[in-house]
């Protein structure tokens, strides 16, 4: 993320680098990168000239999906909010691990706030920024509808894989 950086203490060098958040890979992580398997929580890192092994972050677990909210709007709504997903969310929010929320894990909370966060800003300081300019009311519903319809494939998906 930074410059690496070289010191000397006790006549020992050493290199350190920041690493985690941010950087060209993008918001969505693979699974072949560290941060989809370690997480990507900013740390600074230290090597020693001619020392052992840096210690791995423990590997990144998803928790399981909480059941979603009950489904709204019609087959139409949903596969409209998917093009409006895809346009409009997507670049940020990717389905799986990523630098912001997958939204299929949205809480009640956040849900009950959906239009608000999407249209108002709700969650500005929080980095969120505001779609009105580009999006309706109904667009944003749409959207919400295919997020919970996506949460519902996971979770039955989910269900289905914890077997009887």
């Amino acid at each position: 993320m930074a410059a690496p950086m070289s010191y000397e203490t006790g006549g020992e060098q050493y290199v350190a680098v920041m690493a985690g958040y941010g950087g060209a890979g993008g918001f969505s992580f693979t699974p072949d990168t560290a941060a989809y398997r370690y997480g990507n929580a900013g740390r600074i890192v230290a090597f020693r000239l001619g020392g052992t092994a840096v210690p791995k972050p423990a590997p990144v677990t998803d928790p399981p999906f909480a059941e979603p909210p009950a489904r709204r709007g019609e087959a139409a709504a949903i596969a409209r909010g998917e093009l409006l997903y895809a346009r409009h969310c997507s670049r940020c929010h990717a389905f799986g691990r990523g630098l912001l929320p997958d939204l299929r894990r949205s809480s009640p909370a956040v849900h009950e706030l959906f239009g608000r966060i999407v249209l108002e800003g709700a969650f500005a300081p929080k980095g969120m920024g505001r779609f009105d300019d580009v999006l309706s009311a109904a667009d944003a519903a749409a959207i919400q509808s295919y997020v919970i319809d996506r949460a519902w494939q996971a979770w039955d998906a989910q269900q289905g894989a914890a077997g009887p």
